[in-house]
């Protein structure tokens, strides 16, 4: 196996071997060269954890769901019901897509008009704790009673909710500036999570849910194919996600 010196840990070595005494006897003639050495050991260990923490997987860098994200589909008004919020979420954060219908909107905002897919996002607070970060003054919605959809009458509507700490969860990048992590107020990410049908934690590309997705209306909401589902590398694929599941 070929090694290549990083170009400082080269130099700090250089300095070393040049300073180097070619014979000695005297205790404290040691000394320097023992604390090169360290210093020396200390730089190859940094650059070490360094390394080792720039190959962490997109998924394991980028902030994680604190539940598994909630995925629906939907006709008309209605108020979708959610699992519990954790302990440390402060928002629930959701992405609502309309597919036809000129109205589409939730207690954070709204989006009128005739173009489709129309798609409302929003950071919706769970509590009354105080966020600086937030200029929204929004009333915290009660997760046991629901997201309100505020649509037409029999317009298709696609709900993606995820619990979140914060506005702007962490994102990760990929070598080919992909982005993978969970939506936030400034960041939509290429690829975000869902749960695989495998029941694990996966990601799927976000237009592939929302202004890029090739779907069937139906009589009870909308239909589509499965989602190829990514790993936490954000590239291998480990299976497929259901993405017609129905609001009830």
């Amino acid at each position: 196996m070929t090694t290549t010196l990083d170009t400082i840990f080269a130099q700090a070595l250089r300095r070393e071997l040049v300073t180097l005494p070619a014979q000695t006897s005297r205790a404290w003639g040691r000394k320097p060269i023992v604390f090169g050495s360290a210093a020396l050991l200390a730089l190859l260990s940094v650059g070490t954890v360094t390394a080792v923490a720039n190959l962490r997987p997109p998924g394991e860098v980028a902030a994680a769901p604190l539940a598994a994200p909630v995925l629906v589909n939907g006709v008309g008004p209605a108020t979708v019901a959610l699992p519990a919020a954790p302990a440390d979420a402060r928002y629930v954060r959701i992405e609502l897509i309309c597919f036809d219908g000129t109205l589409c909107a939730s207690p954070g905002g709204s989006i009128k008009g005739s173009s489709t897919p129309k798609i409302e996002r929003a950071s919706l607070p769970v509590n009354q704790a105080f966020d600086p970060d937030n200029v929204q003054i929004l009333e915290p919605i009660d997760p046991s009673v629901g997201v309100p959809v505020i649509v037409n009458p029999g317009t298709h509507w696609r709900l993606y909710a995820l619990y979140v700490t914060g506005l702007n969860p962490e994102i990760a990048k990929l070598e080919d500036s992909t982005t993978l992590g969970i939506p936030g107020n400034d960041v939509i990410p290429d690829l975000v999570p869902v749960q695989a049908d495998n029941g694990d934690l996966a990601w799927v590309r976000y237009d592939e849910l929302t202004n890029a997705a090739l779907v069937e209306l139906t009589p009870a909401g909308v239909r589509q194919a499965p989602l190829r589902a990514y790993g936490k590398d954000g590239v291998t694929i480990v299976g497929q996600a259901d993405v017609s599941k129905l609001w009830r």
